[in-house]
């Protein structure tokens, strides 16, 4: 009888000791290079790990401390930690190149708002948009913007949209008497790549706008009405 259970322990030993070590096979990866073993207790998505090397011996870190976690079961799996904040107030600068075939121009704006959860931001903002690399044709748009992310992933496709009044001033210097400016439209789709702070993310888009001037010399008055259509092709930084 103490043979056949002495022969059972000997079988059954290992599979006990790789069940019981299996429990602990999750993998921490930290920002700092450092990687861990254990097994992940929990993690509530926004700010705090909580990771066990053994039974007795629980440590928890700040999920800005964390890259990644790898938890292994009966298929691997990564899991990124998702460090988009939400429910937090932005500053975003961005600059971007207006092209088309024949003229090209640059624009820079600065806009400010609110993300209401990880996929969701609106806000408003000024810039000035130079259509033409000639003197007397800046815009001064001043709109509102809202933003869509694609996924719940640190680095995600979105789409945004800026839409408002562009304004201009004449420049008495080229012989512009008067200017007016018009409504402009700003449709885009980007990468977000990253969510710390500041994060980075580039996009391409459309741009349109409208103005209108009226230049005067000695000899004549003539009336010009523009509708500007660019490319968008730019980088955001954002805080």
């Amino acid at each position: 009888m103490f043979k056949k259970y002495l022969f059972i322990l000997v079988i059954f030993l290992p599979i006990l000791c790789i069940a019981q070590d299996g429990d602990y096979n999750d993998r921490l990866y930290l920002q700092n290079g450092s990687e861990l073993r254990g097994k992940l207790i929990r993690y509530n998505g926004v700010d705090t790990v909580y990771f066990a090397l053994s039974d007795t011996e629980i440590l928890y870190f700040p999920g800005s401390m964390v890259k990644k976690i790898k938890m292994q079961g009966a298929y691997d799996q990564e899991e990124e930690i998702f460090k988009y904040k939400s429910s937090i107030w932005y500053i975003r600068s961005q600059v971007s190149l207006l092209y088309s075939k024949n003229n090209q121009g640059l624009s820079l704006s600065l806009s400010g708002g609110y993300h209401f959860n990880y996929w969701f931001s609106a806000g408003a903002g000024i810039g000035i948009d130079n259509y033409y690399t000639a003197k007397g044709h800046n815009i001064f748009p001043f709109f509102g913007e809202v933003r869509a992310s694609l996924f719940k992933k640190n680095v995600t496709p979105y789409v945004a949209f800026r839409s408002g009044y562009g304004f201009v001033k004449a420049d008495s210097e080229i012989g512009q008497t008067s200017a007016r400016g018009g409504i402009f439209f700003n449709p885009v789709i980007g990468y977000r790549l990253g969510t710390g702070k500041p994060y980075v993310d580039i996009f391409v888009g459309a741009r349109f706008q409208s103005a209108g001037y009226i230049v005067a010399d000695s000899w004549v008055t003539s009336e010009f009405n523009m509708n500007f259509k660019r490319y968008d092709l730019g980088i955001g930084i954002n805080f």
